[in-house]
């Protein structure tokens, strides 16, 4: 049994963000619920802001990391 391609998705993405911010603090389920937000098409934002939004209502570390992965595989997926 592998990695789930989640689980690297969101992996890559934080070591993204961090070098593009130089350094890991802060809450990195929003980051890259913005970065991912900002890199989607014009006719999709309106659900991503929706879910960036939804994801201040989600508590619990994991809990929010679920929630991100399930929205990154929704935007990596359709």
């Amino acid at each position: 049994m592998g990695i789930p391609l989640g689980v690297l998705v969101v992996a890559g993405l934080m070591w993204l963000l961090r070098r593009r911010r130089g350094g890991g603090r802060g809450d990195g389920a929003a980051r890259i619920a913005a970065a991912a937000v900002d890199r989607l098409p014009a006719g999709w934002r309106d659900w991503g802001r929706a879910m960036a939004a939804e994801l201040g209502q989600v508590h619990g570390r994991a809990r929010r990391w679920r929630f991100m992965a399930g929205v990154l595989r929704v935007v990596l997926f359709p």
